[in-house]
Order: C-alpha cells, then sequence, then structure tokens
C-alpha cells in the first residue's frame, strides 16, 4: 500500500517517521504564480463562479498575466 501525504512541515514527526518518508520539497519561489491563482478561484463567492465563470476568470488572468511580468521583469515567469 501507498499513501501520500501533503504537510507543512514534519515538526511533530517522529525520527521514525522521518527516516521512512520519501519526500520532494518545493520552494514557493519555484512553484510560480499559478498556484495563487487556483487558489484565489477556488475561494471566489459562489456567485461568481455560476455558469463556469471560475474558468473565464482563470483564462483570462492566464492570459494577461504571462505578458505583464515579461514587461515589468524581462523575463517569462512561471
Amino acid at each position: 500500500m501507498t499513501m501520500m501525504f501533503e504537510v507543512e512541515d514534519l515538526h511533530e514527526a517522529s525520527p521514525a517517521t522521518v527516516s521512512r518518508c520519501g519526500m520532494v520539497y518545493v520552494t514557493p519561489e519555484k512553484l510560480g504564480w499559478e498556484p495563487l491563482l487556483h487558489q484565489w478561484v477556488a475561494q471566489l463567492p459562489s456567485g461568481m463562479k455560476e455558469d463556469g465563470m471560475e474558468c473565464i476568470y482563470s483564462d483570462l488572468i492566464m492570459s494577461f498575466i504571462p505578458a505583464i511580468m515579461q514587461f515589468l521583469f524581462g523575463k517569462e515567469q512561471s
């Protein structure tokens, strides 16, 4: 059996648990801004998500933000 958990830290984990864990750590900088967008869209009030509007918000933001990042910072942002 394989179990997968996503935790913020292993502060309360025992040494035995830590030694048996296979971990992948991704820094927030490497994740980019897309997870923030997905979280924001997920937390929109239900009235703003009627008729698939959350997809429209995501599509609009995804179509403009990379170009804005390119203009502001001069490199492609992920």
